[in-house]
């Protein structure tokens, strides 16, 4: 589906977001809120973006969730927000407010199992400058944003073969993002983590997510007909959303806009 420019559609929304009796707003971080960064210690949220989920979060009728590919101990350090549900590694991780971190897969003997594909992969780009191998515990990604094509390709090759026995049995996946390959828990998505928070919390309110990466497509579709989906994107691409929005700064200028459609203070 080839989604619609959110702003030259906004007239025609506005109805719909004000009859709403609260918005559940999920957003996604790397390339949603922050614009991607060669490294993610580099993506790092500017001021404007913590007063503008401070501002979404300070409004009664609005609950705002945090849904990434990072550890949700590693959101909470990046953007430490109250009255914000957290959702890390892709959905495997949900934190329900100021609450503690659950699982809410299966994850035994995973982090045996992710040990060893870890130091597969450390073999497997040594004397190789420009990969990260990132370590979440229960899921391992490799970034190669800064390396060639060609040899990009060939590593990331025998990534996914490292893990192939594990992927076939069900018990890991496969994910593959912007300049990145993942491997996670079988059965993990985004689309499973907001279902779980909309029928846990927010079953009376209008979803809207807004995420840039291919693993925010299980939720594009799980909200198709539900909620207002929005793709993070400068090039045009087919996806589940039904609208997009071009940049960071465009999601910022959207969110303000949301705030302003219900009554925002101290809650």
């Amino acid at each position: 589906m080839k989604p619609k420019y959110l702003f030259d559609n906004l007239d025609t929304l506005t109805p719909t977001l004000k009859g709403a009796f609260s918005f559940f707003i999920f957003l996604d971080y790397d390339g949603t809120l922050v614009p991607i960064a060669p490294s993610p210690k580099e993506a790092l949220p500017k001021r404007k973006v913590f007063n503008t989920l401070h501002k979404l979060t300070s409004c009664p009728h609005i609950k705002a969730s945090i849904v990434s590919g990072r550890k949700v101990e590693d959101l909470k350090k990046i953007l430490p927000l109250k009255n914000v549900f957290y959702v890390g590694v892709h959905g495997l991780e949900v934190t329900p407010q100021e609450d503690h971190t659950v699982k809410i897969y299966d994850t035994k003997g995973l982090k045996k199992i992710i040990q060893r594909l870890k130091k597969k992969t450390d073999a497997m780009i040594e004397g190789n400058k420009g990969f990260l191998v990132e370590d979440k515990e229960y899921a391992l990604a490799l970034h190669f944003r800064l390396v060639a094509d060609k040899l990009a390709s060939k590593v990331v090759s025998k990534f996914i073969d490292s893990a192939w026995r594990y992927v076939k049995s069900g018990i890991l996946d496969i994910c593959i993002g912007k300049k990145v390959v993942e491997i996670r828990p079988g059965g993990v998505s985004k689309g499973a983590a907001v279902e779980l928070l909309i029928n846990k919390f927010g079953k009376e309110s209008f979803p809207i997510y807004i995420g840039d990466d291919t693993t925010d497509e299980d939720a594009f579709r799980f909200l198709s007909e539900s909620g207002l989906t929005i793709l993070v994107t400068e090039k045009l691409r087919k996806t589940s959303a039904r609208y997009y929005l071009k940049n960071a700064d465009e999601v910022l200028r959207f969110l303000n806009f949301l705030s302003t459609l219900k009554t925002c203070g101290r809650r």
